[in-house]
């Protein structure tokens, strides 16, 4: 039997007990209600204030239902839970959406329960503690989301890969392709280096590689991007060439936090086509597919303002010397024949950067790059004059063509070196055609 003393000191430790529990729960993201499952009364042993809510609330769970507190698709498992106290079971758990202890937006929350029993084992008490797993819900439904999402396109897909970018492994892949991945490849950047090496077309590798660099992935992941997409050619086996898509999403691990990549690829071969036909159709003059009027002074605007190119490039106009008999003599069909071969021409000659254009009729506009001198742009007229002087057979002909230059266009806009080229052209026609003109400038 304990003496007063020793049962003011026991009294005193359960108390300091108590209030170590009620910091160490405090100091935590749960939170812990305590239910008389007698009474159907909930209580909040340890809420500091903090939150305005009753300290006491009773005929639960019914009023915590009927104040709106659980979301609607949420209540029969709320029920659930307080049933299967009531029957006595030991321990139960449940995922609800509800209002938080504020009261106000609701999230997801973990409960779980344990019973206390009386003396005469039936249950008195139950300890429920609150989680708030409203993140890793939300996490864990994108990624089912997407899980299922990919599951549908696998069919119409080339390929289709899981990795964890986060610990740089490969997780799985099926894959239609011939290209498949060998077993020892164990990481993305094996992965990634190997479909590189053997799969992607030699002038799309280096955008490929960019595009799934997995410090890029990780960086735009954490920046807030979850979905990424490339277009970028392909090789089949035999060496054909086709151009293919790559959806990357990036999604948590609602388990783990690990940033997975979900990858699917897709052949668009027919689509781009069909996109190329749509911008020609647009852009491109059908006769000497070359651009057309207004989609080569747009291009060579821009490469005007381009400070680099501009000051080492040369604007040229020419036309077909007396193109207008050649028609009357010879017909608007073999006309038609000499401006596509002038674009066929013309076209062979140019550079990456170089824009040719047909402006209507017999006339092209050309914007010459990288051409470092006055020499250098005398030759490269000197080519195109002597290039497009052409022999016919059928009908024993030949044409020629008058071309008209500036040089260097630094600083010009369209219209002036449209200007300046327009009028060498004219002194070229002047001066006997068949030859060309360049106007000098400095810089």
């Amino acid at each position: 039997m304990l003496d007063i003393s020793d049962r003011k000191k026991a009294e005193e430790e359960l108390r300091i007990s108590e209030e170590q529990n009620r910091i160490a729960f405090l100091s935590t993201d749960n939170y812990m209600d305590i239910y008389d499952v007698k009474t159907h009364v909930l209580e909040h042993p340890y809420d500091d204030g903090e939150y305005e809510r009753p300290k006491r609330l009773e005929n639960v769970p019914y009023s915590i239902i009927a104040a709106g507190q659980i979301e609607g698709d949420s209540i029969r498992d709320y029920m659930q839970l307080f049933d299967s106290m009531n029957r006595g079971n030991p321990e139960g758990r449940c995922t609800i959406q509800m209002a938080g202890r504020d009261g106000g937006a609701f999230g997801w929350y973990e409960i779980k329960y344990r019973l206390i029993f009386d003396k005469c084992g039936s249950p008195e008490r139950a300890i429920l503690s609150y989680k708030d797993v409203t993140s890793q819900r939300e996490k864990s439904f994108a990624y089912e989301k997407w899980s299922r999402f990919f599951e549908q396109q696998k069919a119409n897909s080339l390929g289709y890969y899981e990795y964890n970018l986060t610990k740089n492994l490969y997780a799985g892949s099926e894959d239609s392709l011939l290209n498949t991945l060998p077993r020892h490849i164990q990481s993305f950047t094996e992965a990634v280096s190997y479909y590189f090496e053997h799969c992607v077309y030699e002038e799309d590798q280096e955008k490929y590689l960019r595009f799934y660099s997995r410090d890029r992935l990780l960086s735009a992941y954490y920046s807030g991007t979850k979905t990424d997409y490339i277009e970028y050619r392909r090789k089949r086996d035999g060496g054909a060439i086709f151009w293919a898509s790559g959806t990357v999403q990036l999604i948590s691990d609602p388990y783990t936090e690990d940033v997975r990549a979900f990858i699917l690829v897709q052949d668009i071969d027919e689509k781009i086509q069909k996109r190329i036909r749509l911008k020609n159709q647009i852009e491109i003059d059908s006769l000497t597919t070359l651009f057309n009027r207004g989609t080569a002074v747009k291009k060579i605007t821009a490469g005007l303002a381009d400070k680099d190119a501009g000051s080492r490039s040369m604007l040229a106009m020419l036309d077909v010397d007396h193109f207008k008999e050649i028609n009357d003599a010879y017909g608007h069909q073999f006309g038609d024949r000499v401006l596509g071969d002038i674009g066929k021409v013309l076209s062979s000659m140019a550079d990456t950067r170089d824009v040719c254009g047909r402006l209507g009729g017999d006339e092209f506009i050309l914007f010459l790059t990288g051409i470092s001198s006055t020499d250098a742009a005398e030759s490269r007229l000197l080519d195109i004059t002597s290039s497009l002087n052409i022999e016919y057979a059928n009908p024993g002909t030949a044409v020629s063509v008058s071309v008209g230059a500036v040089y260097p266009c630094g600083g010009l806009t369209f219209d002036v070196s449209y200007s300046e080229a327009d009028a060498a052209l004219y002194e070229s026609k002047k001066g006997g055609r068949n030859r060309f003109v360049l106007k000098r400038r400095i810089p």
